[in-house]
């Protein structure tokens, strides 16, 4: 399995245990080694912005399909009130819209997709913190060097 395809099942599996894992796991740094973790940083912190978009992406399409489906059914409703001989009013347009069961499906995955896109800002974040952590050792060992040379 590719390093993309790795990417890809962890973004779709991603949930609060997995997301604790992650940031265990960015937050070592082996200051045994600084410069290659300064190396492979950049690249890591690529992937996680890769798949910051993909979720950004995904919130979007979600909503997009709640806000297309309420307004269909908005219409659909208000149409079958009208050749009921009822005026339906916005509260009566809301109730049957938001009681709907694909209504409620819509929007438990655009909730879900927002949980991911939150968790991977704060991987994302991580990362940034872990920039600054991997500079002040960097610093701090060039300035060790210099005491002993």
């Amino acid at each position: 399995m590719s390093r993309a395809d790795d990417l890809l099942l962890a973004y779709q599996d991603l949930d609060w245990d997995l997301f604790v894992d992650i940031s265990d796991s960015i937050i070592k740094i082996s200051d045994k080694d600084i410069d290659n973790e300064l190396i492979k940083h950049a690249s890591q912190f690529s992937y996680y912005s890769g798949l910051c978009d993909l979720a950004k992406k995904d919130v979007e399409q979600s909503s997009l399909r709640v806000t297309q489906f309420a307004s269909e059914t908005r219409k659909d409703y208000s149409i079958r009130c009208k050749a009921e001989g009822k005026k339906a009013t916005a509260k009566d347009l809301d109730d049957y819209v938001f009681s709907h069961s694909t209504y409620i499906e819509l929007s438990t995955t655009l909730n879900e997709s927002m949980h991911k896109l939150n968790l991977l800002k704060s991987l994302v974040q991580a990362f940034i913190h872990r920039k600054d952590m991997l500079i002040q050792l960097s610093a701090n060992g060039r300035a060790e060097k210099n005491i002993y040379s």
